[in-house]
């Protein structure tokens, strides 16, 4: 169809037609994606609809255009799975001895951070994977790296990075090396000064764990460092020197590719308006 023929005649502004249904999302909401573990052609999404809802849209590649196909998440006996709404999604994957897992992290409303898995169509039952602790009121810090890597050469097990009640980014994992059926979460490193109110995101590059968030005092965007292959601490390497070009309360998204025999990750955020 030309731009000619998608012209109305009674209007000096074009008018456009599409076959798209749109999204109907509950408002400052998450959304999630990923590939599944050994796939490069395939993508799933999962948001949350206006009645609290969560969908897994299920994408046959990932190019532009793609043919999709959205299913309403629950369980394996038919129960919602209680998100509070407007809640934060993180979505990861990976392999268990040869079945695909795709993994949903979200909040409920009791604060609650929970988990629920599939290999199929239906989902497992959410649990919290949080001890003796809670998710801040109204954070939208939720991110989440998964792997089975070799031990000593990468990970293998979970790391949920969230924004806890105490007032700062706070990890929790767990290692596959410990129990796959039975998850034993352990409430790992707090970030001391990271703001709960901003967005956090992790990603997984060469043995290491690059971990983003935003400082409250300097309100830079950091970057600290985990490597898995010599294990000593988390370290930050990065300290974003221009902190008034970003919001107040930044979401965060990072990427790795390689490109020949060279890795780089880069990472998008909002730019606060200029005037």
């Amino acid at each position: 169809m030309t731009d000619e023929n998608r012209r109305t005649s009674n209007s000096s502004s074009p008018s456009y037609t599409s076959s798209i249904i749109p999204i109907e999302a509950y408002p400052n909401s998450g959304i999630a994606l990923l590939v599944p573990a050994g796939s490069s052609s395939t993508l799933y999404s999962y948001y949350q609809r206006s009645d609290g809802g969560i969908m897994e849209t299920q994408f046959a590649d990932t190019g532009i255009g793609a043919t999709a196909n959205s299913t309403l998440i629950s369980t394996a006996a038919q129960t919602a799975l209680n998100a509070t709404k407007g809640s934060p999604l993180a979505a990861t994957s990976w392999l268990n001895n040869g079945a695909v897992v795709r993994q949903l992290f979200y909040i409920d409303d009791n604060g609650n951070l929970l988990t629920t898995n599939t290999t199929s169509q239906n989902w497992s039952a959410p649990y919290s994977i949080l001890t003796s602790d809670a998710v801040a009121q109204g954070t939208k810090a939720l991110a989440v790296c998964s792997d089975t890597q070799t031990a000593g050469q990468g990970l293998d097990g979970i790391r949920v990075y969230y924004g806890s009640r105490l007032g700062y980014i706070r990890e929790v994992g767990m290692d596959f090396s410990e129990s796959v059926s039975q998850p034993i979460w352990h409430m790992w490193n707090a970030f001391n000064g990271s703001d709960v109110g901003s967005g956090v995101d992790c990603v997984l590059e060469g043995g290491f764990n690059h971990l983003y968030l935003r400082n409250t005092t300097s309100e830079a965007v950091q970057q600290w460092l985990w490597n898995y292959v010599d294990v000593t601490a988390w370290t930050m390497s990065m300290f974003d020197p221009f902190p008034s070009l970003f919001p107040s309360s930044p979401a965060l998204c990072c990427r790795c590719e390689k490109r020949n025999a060279d890795a780089g990750c880069s990472l998008q955020m909002p730019q606060a308006s200029q005037t």
